[in-house]
């Protein structure tokens, strides 16, 4: 499963990846003027906002 966030000025697109980790997800980021990733990172929501995650 996942989902996908356009920012504001319409650059950017968030596609945010589930993992087997509850509230972890791969963050892929694509940059829609240049056609190309513009990066990635793994976004875990239990360590940024003291969540018990547990393997689903």
């Amino acid at each position: 499963m996942h989902q996908a966030y356009e920012e504001a000025s319409r650059r950017y697109v968030f596609v945010n990846i589930d993992t087997n980790d509850k509230n972890v997800f791969m963050v892929v980021v694509l940059d829609t003027h240049e056609n190309r990733v513009h990066g990635h990172f793994l976004l875990d929501l239990n360590e940024e906002y003291g969540l018990k995650g547990t393997t689903e």
